[in-house]
C-alpha cells in the first residue's frame, strides 16, 4: 500500500497552531462546550473594517419551544432581491451570529442577495434533532417572510451553510424536496 504523502502546514497556520498550544491552552477536544465557544470568540474577534451592507436586522423566529434569532444582511433595500438562508459551521457545537457577521456581510454583497443567517440552537445542550428542526424552521418563516426580508414574495429560496451548517442545509434540502417546497 501506497503511504500519502504528507504536506506541510500552511505557515500562517502553524504560527496559530504554535501560538495556541504554546500557550497552554487545551485542546479543542479536552474542552467544555463552553470553554470552546469561549476560546472562539477569543480567537475570532470581529472584523475591524467590515463590509458594509444597507441593512442588518434581526428577527425572532418562532421554534418550538421558544425562538431563535436570525440576522438578515440587506446590500441593498430599495431593491427586492433573492434570499439565501444560511447555517453557519461550528461542528454543531461552536458558531453563533457573531463569528458569521464578516462573512454574512461579504456573501450578501458578493451575491447581491439577502443573506439571513440562522443562530439555530447548538448541542449538547440541543440534541438532534432540534437543530435541524430550528434551520427547517427558519427556511419556513424566510419564505413567509420574504417581502419583509427584502425579497419577493414567491420567489426561489436558496439554502447553503459551512461545515456543519451544509450538512444542516443538505438536511434541509432532502426535506423541502420530500414535501414539495417551499
Amino acid at each position: 500500500m501506497e503511504q500519502p504523502s504528507i504536506q506541510p502546514v500552511d505557515v500562517q497556520l502553524q504560527k496559530l497552531l504554535d501560538d495556541f498550544y504554546g500557550s497552554g491552552h487545551k485542546g479543542l477536544i479536552d474542552m467544555t462546550p463552553q470553554e470552546a465557544r469561549d476560546w472562539e470568540k477569543e480567537l475570532f474577534q470581529p472584523d475591524p473594517s467590515p463590509v458594509a451592507v444597507d441593512s442588518i436586522r434581526d428577527h425572532h423566529v418562532p421554534v418550538e419551544g421558544g425562538s431563535i434569532c436570525c440576522r438578515a444582511y440587506d446590500p441593498d433595500s430599495l431593491t427586492p432581491l433573492p434570499i439565501l438562508v444560511y447555517f453557519h459551521g461550528g461542528g454543531w457545537v461552536l458558531g453563533d451570529l457573531e463569528s458569521a457577521d464578516s462573512g454574512m456581510r461579504r456573501l450578501a454583497t458578493a451575491c447581491n442577495c439577502v443573506v439571513l443567517s440562522v443562530e439555530y440552537r447548538l448541542a449538547p445542550e440541543f440534541k438532534f434533532p432540534i437543530p435541524v428542526d430550528d434551520c427547517l424552521a427558519a427556511v419556513r418563516w424566510a419564505a413567509d417572510h420574504a417581502e419583509e426580508l427584502g425579497g419577493t414574495s414567491g420567489a426561489p429560496l436558496a439554502i447553503g451553510g459551512d461545515s456543519a451548517g451544509g450538512n444542516l442545509a443538505a438536511a434541509c434540502a432532502i426535506v423541502f424536496r420530500d414535501e414539495g417546497g417551499p
